[in-house]
C-alpha cells in the first residue's frame, strides 16, 4: 500500500506544476494525466468528458485539483489495469476490500491493523493505539465509529499530500 501511495504521488508530480503550482493540477495537466495514465479507468476520455470529471472533482471551483481532492473521489473503472497509476489505485482499493473483509466499512480493529501494517513506514505513530484511535475519529465524518471507503480515501489523500509537502520542502531545501 505504501508503494501504491508513493506511485500515486510520483505520477501526480509528473503532471502537476507544468503550468503553475507543483501541488495542484490545472485543467490541462488533469487532461494529460487522465489520457496518459488512466485511459482504462475513466470510461470516456474525450475532452468534454474529462472537463465534466474535473468539474465534479473541483469542489471549490478554483480550476485546480490537489491530491486530497483526488483521494476523496472515486473514478468509474473498467476491469483492465495497465498503467502505473491505475495499478496504484487498484492496490489501494484492494487493500481496503481485504482489510474490511469485503464490507463497506473498516471497524476499529481492522482500521488499526491496516494503518499499522500498511502505513507504518510512511506515517508517524502508526503503531500507537491512541494515535490510530484519534486518526479514526478524525476521519469518521458521520460518527458511526467506522471508516468508510470515502473516509479511507481521505486518509490516502492526506498521506499523499503530506508526502508532497515533504518532497516539495526537500526540493526547495536542496535548491
Amino acid at each position: 500500500m505504501e508503494a501504491a501511495i508513493r506511485e500515486l504521488f510520483k505520477v501526480f508530480k509528473v503532471y502537476a506544476g507544468q503550468e503553475g503550482s507543483s501541488n495542484t493540477l490545472s485543467r490541462a495537466e488533469f487532461h494529460k494525466l487522465v489520457t496518459s495514465e488512466l485511459p482504462n479507468l475513466v470510461e470516456n476520455t474525450d475532452a468534454s468528458a474529462i472537463d465534466q470529471l474535473m468539474k465534479s472533482l473541483d469542489e471549490n471551483s478554483d480550476g485546480q485539483l490537489n491530491l486530497r481532492i483526488l483521494g476523496q473521489k472515486q473514478l468509474k473503472k473498467k476491469p483492465r489495469f495497465t498503467h502505473k497509476m491505475e495499478d496504484a489505485i487498484k492496490t489501494l482499493v484492494m487493500t481496503f476490500i481485504k482489510s474490511s473483509k469485503g464490507k463497506d466499512n473498516l471497524d476499529s480493529s481492522s482500521f488499526k491493523k491496516l494503518v499499522s501494517k500498511q502505513l507504518g513506514g510512511i506515517m508517524e505513530d502508526a503503531n500507537s493505539s491512541s494515535a490510530i484511535k484519534e486518526m479514526q475519529k478524525g476521519l469518521d465524518e458521520n460518527s458511526d465509529g467506522k471508516v468508510s471507503f470515502q473516509e479511507y480515501f481521505t486518509l490516502i489523500g492526506y498521506v499523499a499530500k503530506t508526502m508532497s509537502q515533504k518532497q516539495s520542502g526537500s526540493a526547495e531545501t536542496a535548491s
